[in-house]
């Protein structure tokens, strides 16, 4: 929870209107769903919608609370409480999208936008073009290959995990249109990078099942989310950290059952 005590100076720029504040109030919710959807952390959530609404001189007080699920914003605009909530779905990470939104804070509140201006940003950043997707795709490719290096794999290792990372990426990349959840998406994560690795062991393409399944299956290890965990935790945002840390944890699930419906059938000695 973070309270802002606003100065009310003679500041040239006024929010005048219980409707504008109301509108700014909804911009600025929306921008911290928009950067929860992406995955940031929810203390840069909180900051960012403080910053908005205190480059308003004539707000006297505003309350905000955010979760990975849910943002509550509270302002005092001529002796009058505004209150709003807006309900956050899951997203993923796309470092890109955080950066334009926080790259918007900054410029709405140092150059005076206006609110109709600020709702007319935030609507061209949320239909932008996710141009770096394809980037995204060859960089966490990469991934698997190194660390199957990095564990001691062979030069064949390395060559079909690179080949299975990125089916199995493209595939999840695919599958993202369809909104399905988190659990789903690592479960057949898991499911397809065991499968074609099993398939190249037993064709003969590498020499060890192991290190090809164990670097496929990095780029779905939930490293952001147990990173904002322990932010979150150590900074006293305890509902959050048991959040993140919670659906690492399914993450995780998801990825060992997926593998490990594979390997249960490999061991029973059901494939090849």
């Amino acid at each position: 929870m973070m309270i802002i005590q606003v100065n009310n100076g003679d500041d040239v720029r006024k929010i005048n209107t219980r409707e504008n504040a109301r509108k700014l109030m909804t911009m600025a919710l929306h921008m911290g769903e928009l950067m929860l959807i992406n995955g940031a952390e929810t203390y840069r959530v909180e900051d960012s919608i403080e910053r908005v609404c205190k480059s308003y001189s004539d707000l006297q007080m505003a309350e905000i609370f955010a979760t990975p699920t849910v943002i509550i914003a509270s302002i005092s605009f001529d002796d009058q409480r505004l209150t709003n909530m807006i309900r956050v779905k899951s997203g993923g990470i796309n470092l890109t999208m955080i950066h334009l939104l926080n790259k918007f804070s900054r410029t709405f509140v140092n150059e005076e936008m206006t609110v109709e201006e600020g709702i007319s940003a935030l609507t061209e950043i949320e239909n932008s073009p996710d141009s770096a997707s394809k980037f995204r795709l060859v960089y966490s490719t990469l991934t698997g290959p190194v660390f199957c290096v990095l564990f001691g794999g062979s030069l064949w290792d390395t060559i079909s995990c690179f080949f299975v990372t990125l089916i199995m990426l493209f595939v999840l990349f695919k599958m993202r249109k369809f909104k399905v959840s988190f659990f789903f998406e690592n479960f057949l994560g898991g499911f397809i990078s065991s499968s074609l690795s099993y398939l190249a062991f037993g064709l003969g393409i590498c020499d060890s099942l192991d290190m090809v399944i164990i670097g496929a299956i990095m780029p779905l290890v939930p490293g952001v989310a147990i990173t904002n965990a322990v932010r979150d935790t150590l900074g006293g945002d305890y509902i959050s950290g048991l959040s993140k840390f919670t659906e690492a944890i399914f993450i995780a699930f998801g990825i060992v059952l997926g593998v490990g419906t594979i390997l249960a059938v490999y061991l029973t000695g059901g494939m090849l």
